[in-house]
């Protein structure tokens, strides 16, 4: 980015911390006509819900890091965001968000799913040349679908500049291309660090729902982790350690019409190459597990995982020999529900 554009950067900001001085510490743009936004982006929805959340030194830090480059001061502060329901079930999430080009703000519109991975986005407000090249069709097809680590391939080191090549744009779209790709970026983390908690329980919800189809209600099990379970895990990996972050691990059951379980979804943390990765299990009543996923996993990570699917403990305990992360996990998770009492 030029100097010439990097100071008129700065005068925006400065301008609008003079005739508002909490303007930027508000960090979030209204999102204008919400009933037609969300529903036009999802249009399965029924209802959304509001969350509010601030940004403050501690959360500031952990985006940083996960960013890879420092915040803007448009960017902390009270955070908005639209949990979007279909029944009572969370959907989506919607998070309207303000950056600062060269010719004042820019008000982005972004739709995650359940997975936090962009659905869509739309421009309220830019006064930047070429807005039009990322209103296009073309351009939002680039973004749309993206994860964490996908996002970030399409930024520099340091997220200086923007890969124009991957989005196929011209070299005179690289300035609003960089402020969308990064908001994209920043928009997703916020979203997962700033309203933790809420959001994780929001997906932790919706994904019951999604895999179990004929769920009329989720019960989560109290204390998956106890004495008994930890023996059995321990039992099965041997003298593997075990391998999720105990604090984040949840097990939540399927309630059908009837009131019998038809499954559950094991939602578990685990260090892999110093990054915390998310895991997502399907497990049926039987037994056998129905989905393994991992949010924001390099490919072949994901793949190792996918491949448990259909997999149960027998089968599991069967494998003697280069037994893989992936295969430890299993171990453990299974040989948990199955000293709960979960399978029949």
């Amino acid at each position: 980015m030029s100097y010439q554009k990097l100071m008129l950067r700065a005068v925006f900001v400065v301008l609008a911390m003079m005739i508002c001085p909490d303007a930027l510490a508000q960090a979030n743009c209204a999102l204008r006509n919400p009933d037609r936004q969300i529903y036009k982006i999802f249009p399965d929805a029924s209802s959304y819900r509001t969350i509010v959340a601030r940004v403050d030194d501690k959360k500031k830090d952990a985006i940083e890091v996960i960013v890879g480059s420092p915040l803007a001061r448009t960017d902390l502060g009270k955070h908005t965001i639209y949990v979007v329901l279909r029944g009572s079930v969370p959907i989506g999430f919607v998070h309207a968000r303000m950056e600062i080009g060269t010719r004042g703000s820019i008000e982005l519109v972004w739709a995650l799913d359940l997975d936090l991975n962009i659905k869509a986005f739309s421009v309220q407000v830019s006064r930047e040349r070429n807005t039009k090249a990322i209103q296009s069709d073309e351009f939002k097809k680039k973004l749309v679908g993206r994860n964490l680590a996908s996002i970030k391939s399409l930024l520099s080191d340091g997220n200086h500049d923007v890969n124009l090549a991957a989005l196929d744009l011209p070299s005179n779209a690289a300035s609003i291309a960089h402020v969308v790709v990064l908001c994209a970026l920043k928009t997703r983390v916020i979203t997962e660090i700033a309203f933790a908690d809420s959001v994780l329980a929001s997906r932790q919800l919706g994904k019951v729902y999604r895999a179990f189809e004929d769920t009329a209600s989720v019960r989560r099990l109290e204390t998956p982790l106890n004495n008994a379970a930890l023996t059995s895990a321990e039992r099965a990996l041997g003298s593997a350690p075990f391998p999720f972050d105990r604090s984040s691990f949840k097990v939540f059951r399927s309630i059908i019409e009837d009131g019998s379980s038809k499954g559950m979804l094991v939602y578990a943390t685990l260090k892999y190459d110093k990054t915390q990765l998310e895991t997502w299990w399907s497990v049926s009543t039987s037994g056998a597990m129905i989905k393994v996923s991992v949010s924001d996993a390099e490919p072949q990570v994901q793949a190792a995982f996918s491949a448990l699917a259909g997999k149960d403990l027998k089968q599991l305990q069967s494998t003697t020999k280069d037994v893989t992360l992936a295969q430890q996990c299993a171990l453990a998770l299974l040989s948990i529900l199955e000293a709960n009492g979960m399978f029949e």
